[in-house]
This record gives C-alpha cells, structure tokens and sequence, in this order.
C-alpha cells in the first residue's frame, strides 16, 4: 500500500442537517484546536509512562503517553493547563511518533506496547474496528465523511480503514461493498441517500489510493447519475472535478466545477458544511491556473486559506486545502512553505509519513515527494525533526503491501 497522506481530494461538502455529535479534542495534529481546562488532581497519572516536552510555535507542550492493558494514548498539556487527549488506536499515528525526535522520550513504551513493527497494534486495531462496527459505537469522527453519517455507518468507515492501513485491502473493499448490496439511497435528503453517498465516496479514495483514476472517477460519477435532483449529488461533482483537475484534464474541470457551485449556491441551503465554498475555490484555482489564467486563479484562491469550523461535523484545516491546491497547481515554493509551517508548529505530523526514504510511492506522491527533497533547507529542518524509521517498520509504512 501507498503511504497516506490522508490528503483526499474533496470533502463531503453537504452534510444532512441532523445533530450527528461533534468529534471530540485531540492532540493538535492540524492547529487550531479548542483544548479543554486540565482537572487537578489528575485521574489519569496512574497510566502515564512518559513524558516529553515539544517546542511548539513558541512555547513548551507536555506530551506524555498513556497505556492501560490494550489502549494507548497521547495527552498534549500545554502552560495554561489545556489538555487534548488522541488514542493511538492507528498506524499512521504510530509512526509518526515514532518517527518524530522531538518525543523519543515516548518511543520505547510505545514500541513496547505496539508490539515488533507494530503487530501487535495491527492485530488490537482491526479487532476493535471490527467490534466497534457489530456495536455501532465507532471512534469520534476523524474526517469530513466520516461525521455526516450515524454511529453504524460511522463504524463501518473506520473499520474498513482500519483493514486499508493493516495491508488487508480486499477485505476493506468488500466491506464497503456489502453494504452497498443491501443498502440504496431514497429521497432527495435522508440519512439513507447521504450515507450510500459517504460509503461510495470512500471507494472513490481506494481507488485513488491505488491510481485507478477511471474506477475512482466512475464512483463520483455513479453519485451523480444515481441521486439526480438531490442536493446531495454535487458531492460527486466537486469529488469528480477535483480529480480531473488533479489528473491536468483543467477545461472539463472547470466546467463541473462552476456547475456544481451553481447547484449548490441554489440547493445547498442549511444543509451546507460549512467552508463549502473554500473546495470550491481550490479546484477552481487549480484547474484556471492550469488553463494558463493565473490572475483568475490566484483571485479564486483567496478564500482557501481562510479557516472555518462548524459545531456539530469535521471541517478541513485551511492548511490542508492550502496544500491541495499547491500540489494540484505543481507550486512547489509553496509547498515548501507549507511544509516547514508544519515542522515548526504542529506536534504529531502523519502527513509527512511519505517523505521517508522507504516509502513506496505511486506517481502522484513520488512527484510530490521529490520536489519537496530538492529543496536543501527543507529537509535539513526534516531531518532536525524527523528520524528515518527503523526497518523494522517499513511493512507498516508500506501498509504490508
């Protein structure tokens, strides 16, 4: 498997507008975050078994490891007493710690706890995905897709994720396509049509994960045919448009792009995730700048870097649209730039997980990826922060493909 960058094109961008919960803090993987007050005495000093303090834009986190029997997690405290807790209940996460020198601290429990090349986590992280799934009770949501949809469907996307990141792909396909055999959406807005639009969605990221571009770009266009009128059908427009833009096909891009936001901006309404109109405005730029218009595209970006949240579903970070479009548009000094924010002022970065020297890579990343190494002064701060991983864990990164 490709290493993830847990970069997907576009987002679900309308949500049904029912209360489906909020997700929960977590260590500041994509500042900005709310952290909530930390509680004196501490009811979770029993668990801890490290602690390292990380220089982070300009000031000391406390970042200390939690493992009780089968669970592990990362606690960030910062000076004024605001705590985020993550449960480490994922590869990506894993390795990134590990590979991060800024918590060597919290390597050896961790390696310990996870197991040789992490198996041990391989195996408890599929096992609880699959018994989170039979109960219905799935983690906070994690994406954009993942908290538009019921606790059930919720699960499911995670565990098939889960399969995904431990090498068992085909398994994670045919759980996606299980339920689609006995699941079809109905009506213009229910939970039914927006939860067959999540999980055909997400074949469209295997796909891609695999560069079957044709296959991915079939699923969005099966979202469309199949929901028609529903508003909930331009979340396989934009997901179509991103791709075609990423793929340099910039006209037909364009095109889907303007017609989507037209449905949208009439349909939308209070269905609307908010920063909508910020996926909108990457693969606009992108596909104008790739038809040679610049000053179009550099005015189309501006709101991209603007940060949005919402109370109740998972908002992209400005960051990551902001690199999104730096990739689509081949910017690299951007990138670059994008980059070396990261390094400096987020704590726990799974997104750079591709840029070590064992990852395999397909065209699109290894593309990326080498533009990035160019660069002298970048990877002299990558490897101030960043360590290369031990063998032991190459399968891992690999997904044990």
């Amino acid at each position: 498997m490709l290493v993830s960058t847990r970069c997907c094109f576009a987002a679900i961008l309308i949500a049904f507008a029912m209360p489906v919960g909020a997700a929960a803090p977590s260590v500041p993987l994509d500042p900005p975050i709310t952290l909530t007050p930390f509680r004196s005495p501490d009811p979770l000093a029993h668990y801890v078994r490290a602690r390292a303090s990380v220089p982070l834009d300009g000031q000391a986190v406390a970042v200390e490891l939690l493992i009780v029997g089968d669970e592990a997690a990362l606690r960030a405290r910062t000076l004024n007493g605001q705590v985020s807790l993550a449960a480490i209940d994922r590869i990506e996460l894993a390795l990134a710690v590990l590979a991060d020198r800024t918590l060597q601290p919290l390597w050896a429990p961790l390696a310990q706890w996870a197991g040789p090349g992490l198996e041990g986590l391989r195996s408890r992280s599929i096992a609880a995905r699959r018994q989170a799934f039979a109960r219905a009770q799935p983690s906070p949501a994690a994406t954009s897709n993942e908290s538009t949809v019921r606790p059930k469907v919720r699960a499911l996307l995670q565990f098939s994720r889960t399969m995904w990141s431990a090498g068992y792909r085909f398994e994670a396909r045919q759980l996606l396509q299980n339920w689609l055999a006995s699941n079809n959406p109905r009506g213009r807005r229910s939970w039914a049509s927006i939860e067959w639009t999540s999980i055909v969605t997400e074949q469209g990221w295997q796909d891609r994960a695999d560069e079957n571009w044709d296959a991915a770009l079939a699923h969005y266009r099966r979202i469309e045919d199949t929901l028609g009128r529903s508003p909930y059908a331009v979340n396989g427009s934009v997901n179509r448009a991103a791709l075609l833009a990423r793929l340099g096909r910039y006209q037909e891009a364009l095109q889907l792009i303007n017609a989507g936001q037209v449905r949208f901006d009439n349909e939308a309404g209070r269905d609307a995730l908010s920063g909508s109109e910020r996926q909108f405005a990457w693969i606009r730029s992108c596909a104008l700048a790739g038809l040679g218009r610049k000053q179009e595209a550099d005015a189309a970006a501006a709101i991209v870097a603007q940060e949005s949240v919402d109370p109740n579903f998972v908002v992209e970070t400005a960051t990551k649209l902001e690199e999104r479009l730096a990739d689509c548009r081949n910017d690299t000094a951007k990138l670059v730039e994008l980059t070396h924010t990261r390094l400096e002022k987020q704590l726990v970065i799974e997104d750079l997980l591709y840029l070590q020297p064992a990852a395999k890579l397909r065209t699109m990343a290894a593309k990326r990826a080498a533009a990035l190494r160019s660069d002298q002064a970048l990877m002299a701060a990558m490897r101030k922060r960043m360590r290369v991983l031990p063998k032991e864990y190459e399968p891992a990164l690999n997904g044990w493909q």
